[in-house]
């Protein structure tokens, strides 16, 4: 292998040259790129990947997220190192990996959060309390004691996979906080980079179609998530009922509330 730094991308329904993250990776030079391919039809990905000698994983269909990530570390078991994950939406600037270089010779630590941005400010890190996932303006707002982030940009060092599988009752959302969750639990070290990403998002979320279909994954991930007890079930409710409003505002149509 080229090096102890794996960079894992899981694509959906996309040709692998029109993803923003594999076209920055692979620019990089010294990485070993995994793309695990979600997508439900055939987009060339296995000869994309393979002419610029990287790794394609075919999961088949669309296996969801936990899945894609538990197979691609499956793949990575004997393997000294760190897996950068990504979505395939991701801008990633060539300091992101500088820095990294430098965390790892220098620093100790177990997860590196990268800063991501969206339109709307800053999207990860965040602090997850109990139920409750608050976005921040800075991170010095956040308690470290409840850091979480999301998947894109997040580096592991594969220790803590030798006795972890994602949870793959998780088919998408959540996925990236069950596993800082689990992981906190052990007392590892995560630690914020420097470094800025930014996130983009589909057109498709402008699809009320789409955004129907990504709204029932979300109800499910959030119901398996928040089913401990009757307050984070109540919680969910909530939260389901606000993203509902939001659509109905969105696409100007009562009929979303029955989804």
């Amino acid at each position: 292998m080229k090096s102890n730094i794996f960079a894992l991308i899981v694509i959906y329904n996309k040709n692998c040259n029109d993803s923003i993250s594999y076209c920055c990776l692979k620019n990089i030079k010294g990485l070993n790129i995994i793309v695990c391919d979600n997508s439900i039809s055939d987009y060339r990905n296995k000869d994309i990947v393979s002419a610029d000698d990287n790794i394609y994983i075919n999961m088949e269909g669309n296996k969801g997220l936990s899945k894609a990530y538990n197979k691609a570390i499956t793949h990575l078991k004997n393997e000294i190192g760190v897996v950068c994950l990504f979505d395939d939406d991701t801008e990633i600037p060539v300091e992101y990996f500088n820095e990294l270089r430098s965390l790892i010779k220098n620093q100790e630590w177990d997860i590196c959060l990268p800063k991501v941005y969206y339109e709307k400010g800053m999207m990860s890190p965040v602090q997850l309390k109990r139920y409750a996932v608050k976005k921040v303006n800075k991170v010095e707002e956040i308690n470290t004691k409840y850091i979480a982030g999301i998947n894109s940009g997040m580096v592991v060092k594969l220790t803590l996979y030798e006795n972890y599988k994602y949870d793959e009752n998780l088919f998408l959302d959540f996925v990236d906080y069950k596993f800082i969750m689990d992981m906190r639990k052990k007392n590892v070290k995560i630690i914020v980079m420097k470094t800025k990403l930014k996130q983009l998002f589909s057109k498709d979320d402008n699809d009320k179609n789409s955004s129907k279909i990504r709204y029932n994954i979300k109800k499910t991930d959030l119901k398996y998530f928040y089913r401990s007890n009757f307050v984070s079930k109540l919680y969910c409710t909530y939260l389901l009922m606000k993203l509902k409003v939001g659509l109905v505002i969105k696409f100007k149509d009562l009929k979303v509330l029955g989804w």
